[in-house]
C-alpha cells in the first residue's frame, strides 16, 4: 500500500481510494491510528465519568432494591483510602490527561482534508 512506507499523515489519494483502502489507512497508519484511538480512550472516560455520577446519585435514594442483602457486620468502620488507591488514581489522570493531548495534537497537526 501506498501508506506503508511513509510516516506522513496525508489522506490517501482520491484516485486510488476505496473502502477498504481507507478504512486500512485509518486502523494501519501511525496518525490516524493514534488520533482514533484517543477519540475511543476520552469516549470511554466520559462514559465512566457518567456512570460513576450515576452510581453516585443513585446510591443517596432509600430503595428496597438498593438494600443490602446480608447486613454488614461493622456498619462503623469507614472505608479508608490507601496510598494504591491515590497512585491508581493519580495513574488514570496522568493517561488521560496525556490521551487528551495526543488527541489535541492528532486533530490541529493533521493537514486539512480538501
Amino acid at each position: 500500500p501506498w501508506w506503508l512506507p511513509t510516516i506522513g499523515c496525508s489522506p490517501p489519494p482520491s484516485s486510488s481510494s476505496s473502502f477498504a483502502g481507507t478504512l486500512a489507512f485509518l486502523l494501519l497508519s501511525p496518525c490516524p491510528q493514534r488520533a482514533l484511538l484517543g477519540a475511543i480512550d476520552l469516549l470511554f472516560l466520559a462514559a465512566s465519568l457518567v456512570l460513576a455520577a450515576l452510581c453516585r446519585r443513585g446510591a443517596n435514594g432509600a430503595s428496597p432494591e438498593k438494600d443490602p442483602l446480608l447486613p454488614s457486620p461493622t456498619p462503623d468502620v469507614p472505608v479508608r483510602a490507601t496510598g494504591r488507591h491515590a497512585v491508581a488514581l493519580g495513574a488514570s489522570a496522568v493517561t488521560s490527561a496525556a490521551s487528551v493531548v495526543l488527541l489535541a495534537l492528532a486533530i490541529f497537526l493533521l493537514p486539512a482534508a480538501g
